[in-house]
């Protein structure tokens, strides 16, 4: 945290999963960000006088576009009884950071929810999830019981709503089911890899997409994950996030800065926009390089250190298992 408030760094994000275990009480990797361990964060950051954005995952581990998996103790239940279970665990949340003197500043309510989130997804995963009954009210219906658990109990947090792959017309398609679903938020909180298709992931579409939030919405804007590949290099034994040049910026250290600078230039554009959250800052291999990815792997599984540990097998998809086809660390470090 020091390195971090001596660069300048003013606000972290830091994610949040709610049961991140199995039946053994084996943590399932990836950081084990449990309860309790995003309190410890979250105070280590405030004593260096940084701000704090909790990124509510709702889920036992990675939720993304592709994995919204439900946590385990909530399977089962009706539409009803999720919008309280939200709602309960939300407010227990906030009421223990509270008491632990630790203020949440920014809270994000679900992690690139674009395709659904807790579970409610039309087939594989469908943008007209947000325009489609009922799955539609059951989305908004969630992250109402989550955002009136924050307004009684912490008026003063900014309350986000995270979406991916900037698109004009999915993001406005999203946010007026949510205007429509009287939906009580503060910010469009947007990923932006520019290395994963430039189409969408360019600075003029985001600053586009960022005054319409304002403009159409009343909606202050952010970039909750952003980052460029500092080298095509593999350091740890598994693939990268990318392998080739996207082009664009130049791979490497200065690349990295021309992204950020050009991302910054274009949220400063409008009025509305908060700034940007580079992920995943500090993610390394414990022990870089080909020869010591038996060393890697077996820290994913003891330590945590990986993407997702063998331990998470049976909740999380095995395609997305450490060594079994995702990246150990982040490969945009």
């Amino acid at each position: 945290m020091k390195v971090l408030s001596d660069a300048g760094v003013n606000y972290i994000r830091i994610r949040l999963w709610v049961d991140p275990y199995n039946a053994a009480g084996q943590s399932y990797g990836g950081g084990i960000d449990d309860e309790a361990t995003v309190l410890q964060i979250a105070k280590d950051a405030k004593k260096y006088g940084m701000k704090v954005l909790i990124g509510l995952h709702y889920s036992d581990f990675w939720a993304d576009p592709a994995t919204q998996i439900i946590p385990k103790q909530w399977k089962g239940l009706s539409d009803e009884d999720l919008n309280t279970e939200v709602y309960l665990y939300t407010k227990k949340l906030v009421n223990d950071f509270k008491q632990a003197g630790v203020t949440i500043d920014m809270a994000q309510l679900g992690n690139e929810i674009t395709k659904g989130m807790l579970g409610v997804r039309m087939g594989n995963g469908d943008i007209n999830v947000w325009k489609n009954e009922p799955y539609d009210t059951k989305l908004t219906n969630l992250l109402k019981s989550a955002s009136q658990a924050f307004r009684e109990s912490s008026k003063d947090t900014q309350l986000a709503v995270h979406i991916e792959t900037p698109n004009m017309y999915n993001y406005d398609l999203i946010m007026n089911s949510l205007k429509t679903h009287c939906m009580d938020y503060d910010v469009l909180a947007s990923s932006y890899y520019p290395f994963w298709g430039w189409g969408g992931n360019n600075p003029d579409n985001i600053a586009n997409i960022e005054k319409m939030a304002k403009d159409k919405y009343g909606k202050k804007f952010v970039i909750a994950e952003t980052g460029w590949p500092f080298t095509l290099q593999n350091s740890d034994g598994t693939p990268n996030n990318i392998s080739y040049d996207p082009g664009h910026y130049q791979v490497g250290p200065q690349g990295q800065v021309d992204e950020m600078s050009a991302m910054y230039k274009a949220i400063l554009s409008n009025d509305n926009g908060l700034g940007a959250f580079y992920w995943e800052p500090a993610w390394i291999p414990v022990k870089a390089g080909w020869d010591n990815w038996q060393y890697n792997k077996l820290m994913g599984d003891v330590a945590g250190t990986g993407w997702a540990s063998i331990t998470s097998r049976g909740y999380y998809p095995d395609s997305k298992i450490m060594y079994e086809g995702k990246s150990a660390s982040g490969g945009t470090s």
